[in-house]
């Protein structure tokens, strides 16, 4: 069970879709469970040979609409029963959770749950620590996530681990060179949260010293008209250039031309899918000094971290990449090295393969 599932984009979306794959490959059946945020997309699909229902549960609960909200449920219960499940792996990250505990036709069945996201207050969100509590087996991305999530839920300490997520490299079909000029790059869901606000205004700063220098931002949200503004008011129209959204292959392109990328985030990332593409192709990363970010980028070996929400400090990590060519593009390749060893996905999935198969004996 997964909030969003491609075709929407984002970190849970790709590594769940990614993590559904790979046990499909590996003789596993994998049905999926996900809400619509897109009243477009289809009751169900079959994504990859992986058969994909879709509910209407978010929208149920945004237009309080009691009717929605039980066809939804009937909706989940007729594939929970009709697909008879050995384990339910539940990816925690919004009211999905709700979405289960409203289902009886889990009951019984072995529950394995990945925390992605926690809210600040385990005393205002008793359901959420209801749910640690039911869980079997409970994983995260980060050693920082493992900790929230013993903290919200006391009682998890022996039935949690931290299990680094990874994803499939994407390389490019045809042989794309880094930019002659400096370009920095950045991808993601278009929201505050994310910073690309933040990377316009420090960029805008470090222009003024460096005007071959280009930003290009992929992806596109609730933001994206605001960047446009942003650039505009800025006179950046030339320099920074926003993709829209783009292919895991364009994205890999994208990044072979780039000189080093930003993850500016001013939340708590959980762990920073953004961050580890980078580095599998060869790039330095800039990122903030917040959540799991820190666990996946090594400061001063395989990028920097910076003060998160802070354009000044941003800035200042930008000029220093741009600064110290040499240093940066090092950088870039010890990246490489560490997402290969560290963040393997072969080892990702095996983890994942394990656990899920010890769980659901349990």
């Amino acid at each position: 069970m997964s909030p969003l599932f491609p075709p929407n984009i984002g970190g849970i979306e790709l590594f769940t879709s990614s993590i559904s794959l790979s046990l499909k490959e590996r003789g596993h059946r994998v049905q999926v469970l996900s809400f619509r945020n897109d009243q477009t997309l289809p009751d169900t699909k079959d994504w990859n040979g992986i058969a994909v229902c879709r509910v209407s549960f978010l929208q149920g609960i945004a237009l309080r609409n009691p009717a929605m909200l039980l066809r939804a449920q009937k909706d989940i219960r007729a594939t929970v029963e009709a697909f008879s499940p050995d384990v339910v792996h539940l990816h925690v990250g919004g009211p999905i959770l709700h979405a289960y505990l409203g289902c009886p036709a889990f009951r019984g069945i072995p529950l394995l749950v990945t925390v992605h996201d926690l809210p600040d207050s385990a005393d205002q969100f008793p359901t959420v620590k209801s749910l640690l509590q039911q869980a079997d087996w409970i994983t995260t991305n980060s050693r920082i996530r493992l900790d929230d999530t013993v903290r919200f839920q006391p009682s998890a300490r022996d039935r949690a681990e931290c299990l680094y997520v990874g994803k499939p490299v994407v390389t490019c079909s045809t042989a794309v060179e880094r930019s002659q000029n400096p370009l920095l790059f950045m991808a993601g869901r278009q929201v505050m949260d994310k910073g690309f606000d933040l990377a316009i205004d420090a960029f805008a700063e470090v222009h003024k010293r460096h005007p071959q220098a280009k930003l290009v931002l992929a992806g596109t949200g609730p933001m994206h008209e605001t960047l446009h503004r942003m650039t505009e008011a800025l006179g950046l129209r030339e320099s920074v250039q926003l993709l829209g959204v783009v292919s895991a292959e364009q994205l890999a392109e994208w990044l072979a031309r780039s000189w080093f990328a930003l993850v500016p985030s001013r939340h708590s990332e959980s762990f920073g899918l953004v961050a580890l593409e980078a580095m599998q192709a060869g790039r330095a990363v800039l990122a903030s000094r917040i959540g799991g970010l820190p666990e996946v980028v090594d400061d001063g070996v395989t990028g920097l971290l910076v003060e998160p929400g802070s354009a000044s400090a941003l800035a200042q990590g930008m000029e220093r990449l741009l600064k110290d060519t040499e240093q940066t593009f090092a950088m870039g390749q010890a990246g490489r090295n560490r997402a290969n060893s560290l963040f393997d996905w072969e080892k990702c999935v095996n983890g994942y393969e394990e656990i899920l198969m010890r769980v659901a004996k349990s």
